[in-house]
């Protein structure tokens, strides 16, 4: 919102628009490359942006030059608990992609990561319909273990919560409602078998 820059280190992952026309191309910002960006504090964010020339077609401009977060609608991370871990609830706002006169409305959607430092450096994974991700926060604090993690599961349509249940947090064999992130011990995840492997 400040207007800074933000690097993008991480590969985009794409997903049809549910109007069939074109992809949503979905990025997160934030590195950790060089010694400096293990103190770096700035907020990172998630986009998601609607592609609509991907048959090959040669084009002068960009139907997006010129455009700003205020052309995206935003969702939005709430910090909630469940079994002892810090959880995140997502707001499940509609995307309105075309106005009355059929024209472009919005192209696309954003969500601003909860927590300062917070960033987004493993690709992206789609397990069926739910868009999956995990970002770290790295820490200086020389008592802890340098950084945590935090797993989403998204609708990558329109960057909010899913109209399901994602996760079963502790593994009762239910899904547990409102939630679409929880905090862990940092790094990456693997799938296997339509489950979710995390450090802890």
């Amino acid at each position: 919102d400040d207007g800074e820059r933000q690097p993008i280190t991480a590969a985009p992952l794409l997903t049809r628009h549910p109007s069939g026309l074109g992809y949503i191309v979905t990025f997160g910002t934030g590195r950790y490359l060089t010694t400096p960006d293990k103190s770096d504090s700035s907020f990172q964010s998630l986009y998601g942006i609607w592609d609509r020339n991907t048959a090959g077609q040669n084009i002068n401009t960009s139907p997006t030059a010129n455009r700003s977060r205020s052309n995206l609608q935003v969702q939005t991370f709430t910090e909630t608990s469940f079994d002892g871990r810090t959880t995140y609830s997502l707001s499940q706002n509609a995307v309105s992609w075309y106005d009355n006169d059929n024209n472009v409305n919005e192209w696309g959607w954003y969500l601003d990561f909860p927590k300062e430092g917070e960033r987004l450096i493993y690709n992206m994974r789609m397990l069926v319909n739910t868009q999956l991700l995990t970002t770290m926060t790295p820490t200086e604090d020389p008592c802890e273990a340098g950084l945590t993690g935090t797993a989403y599961g998204i609708n990558s349509t329109t960057g909010g919560a899913t109209l399901y249940a994602t996760f079963d947090l502790d593994g009762d064999g239910e899904y547990d409602p409102n939630i679409s992130g929880f905090v862990f011990a940092g790094g990456d995840f693997s799938i296997s078998n339509s489950r979710i492997f995390v450090n802890d």
